[in-house]
C-alpha cells in the first residue's frame, strides 16, 4: 500500500517533469504535486515502519514478509531520488547539478546495499539513531513540503550559506582551510543539502564497510562486487558520456534501478534461504560491455543505436525481475503453505476456486 503511494507520486511527476525537468508549461510543477509526494512519503514511512511490528504482534511473520519488506524498499529507492532532484530543482544542464544527482541516485543505493550486505553476515538489521527509512524518508518529505510553499527556487538561493555556514561555521575553520575558500565562493541551500547527505552516505557506508571486515575478514567484501560493478560503470558512462543522463533520464533511472534491485534482493533472498550469493551476476554484462565500449571511444556521443540498446536493456530487465519475483513469491508460498496476501490461512483450509 504505501509503495502505491510513492509510485503515484513518481507518475505524477513523471507527467509534469518527464526528463527531470519542468514541461507543460509550469515553472516547475504544481505546488500540488510537492503536496502530494509530501503526504505519499510520509505514508510510506508509516507503514514500512509499522508493518514488521504488525506482523511480530500478530504472529504472522515471515521470510516472504520480509522479502516483500526489503523488495519494496529498494524499488522506492529510485522514487525516492527522483522526487528529491526534481524537489530541489537540480538542471541537468548544468555539469555540477548533473553529478549531484549521480550522487542522489547512487548515495542511496550504496548505503541500502551495504546494509543488506551487512545483515547477510551479521543476521541482524543494524541502523544508526539517525537513519535513511525513518528520519531520511520524513527529511525528503520536508524537502517537498518546503517546496510546496516556497518553491523550487529556495533550493537555488543561498540563504543558508550567508546566514549560517558564512558568519558562523566558516570563521571557526582552520586558517589554512579558511584561506582556501574563494572570497565570493557561496553555496545554493540544495548544495549544502546534498554535500550534507554525501557525508551521511560516506560516514555510514564506511562504517558498516569496517564492522563487516573487522568481524568476518576481507573475503566477506567479495559480495559487493556486483554493487562496486554497477557504481564503477556509471561512473565511467557518465564521465565519458554526460550527455546520458541528459538524453535519457527515465530509462536510466529505470536501468540502474532494475540492476539495483535485482543484486540487492537477491543477496536479501540468500540471506533468508543461508545459501551462498553468488556476486557475479550475468544481469550486469551488458552494462559492462556498454562501459568498455565508451571508455574505448567506441561510443562517444548520442545515437538511435545506443538509446535503443538502453531501452531494451531496461525493458527486459524489468520483465525478467516480475518473472523472477513471480516465481520466488510461488515457491515461497508452496514452501511455507500460505497464501501471498492472506499468510493466516492454510491453503489446504481455502478453495482455489
Amino acid at each position: 500500500l504505501g509503495l502505491s503511494f510513492m509510485i503515484s507520486s513518481y507518475l505524477l511527476e513523471w507527467y509534469f517533469c518527464p526528463d527531470l525537468e519542468p514541461h507543460h508549461g509550469v515553472a516547475a510543477g504544481p505546488g500540488a504535486m510537492f503536496l502530494f509526494n509530501f503526504f505519499a512519503m510520509l505514508m510510506y514511512q508509516t507503514l514500512d515502519n509499522m508493518d514488521g511490528k504488525q506482523a511480530r504482534k500478530t504472529g504472522s511473520s515471515s521470510p516472504l514478509g520480509l522479502l516483500f519488506d526489503h523488495g519494496c524498499d529498494a524499488i522506492n529507492s529510485i522514487f525516492g531520488s527522483a522526487n528529491w532532484i526534481i524537489a530541489i530543482g537540480l538542471s541537468l544542464g548544468c555539469e555540477p547539478d548533473v553529478w549531484m544527482c549521480w550522487i542522489l541516485i547512487l548515495g542511496p543505493m550504496s548505503l541500502f546495499y551495504v546494509t543488506t550486505w551487512e545483515e547477510y553476515y551479521t543476521g541482524k538489521l543494524s541502523l544508526p539513531i539517525i537513519n535513511g527509512p525513518n528520519e531520511g524518508m520524513v527529511l525528503g518529505a520536508l524537502t517537498s513540503l518546503t517546496t510546496c510553499i516556497y518553491g523550487v527556487s529556495y533550493w537555488q538561493d543561498t540563504t543558508w550559506y550567508e546566514r549560517v555556514l558564512k558568519p558562523y561555521l566558516i570563521p571557526i575553520l582552520p586558517y589554512t582551510i579558511r584561506n582556501m575558500i574563494p572570497v565570493n565562493y557561496v553555496l545554493r541551500n540544495c548544495d549544502i543539502q546534498v554535500l550534507m547527505a554525501t557525508i551521511g552516505f560516506i560516514q555510514e557506508t564506511v562504517s558498516k564497510t569496517t564492522l563487516v571486515v573487522y568481524n568476518c575478514g576481507l573475503k566477506s567484501t567479495f559480495e559487493l562486487l556486483p554493487f562496486w560493478t554497477l557504481l564503477v560503470c556509471t561512473f565511467l558512462i557518465g564521465l565519458c558520456r554526460a550527455d546520458i543522463l541528459i538524453d535519457m533520464p527515465r530509462t536510466t533511472l529505470h536501468l540502474i534501478s532494475g540492476l539495483f534491485v535485482e543484486m540487492s534482493t537477491h543477496l536479501m533472498l540468500d540471506h533468508i534461504t543461508s545459501e551462498t550469493f553468488q556476486p557475479l551476476r550475468w544481469v550486469l554484462l551488458p552494462l559492462v560491455i556498454l562501459t568498455v565500449l565508451t571508455v574505448s571511444g567506441y561510443i562517444s556521443e548520442s545515437s538511435p543505436q545506443t538509446d535503443s540498446f538502453l531501452t531494451i536493456y531496461a525493458s527486459s530487465l524489468w520483465s525478467y525481475l516480475l518473472l523472477k519475483l513471480t516465481i520466488i513469491i510461488h515457491e515461497a508460498c508452496t514452501v511455507l503453505n500460505i497464501w501471498c496476501f492472506d499468510i493466516m490461512t492454510p491453503r489446504q483450509g481455502r478453495s482455489l476456486s
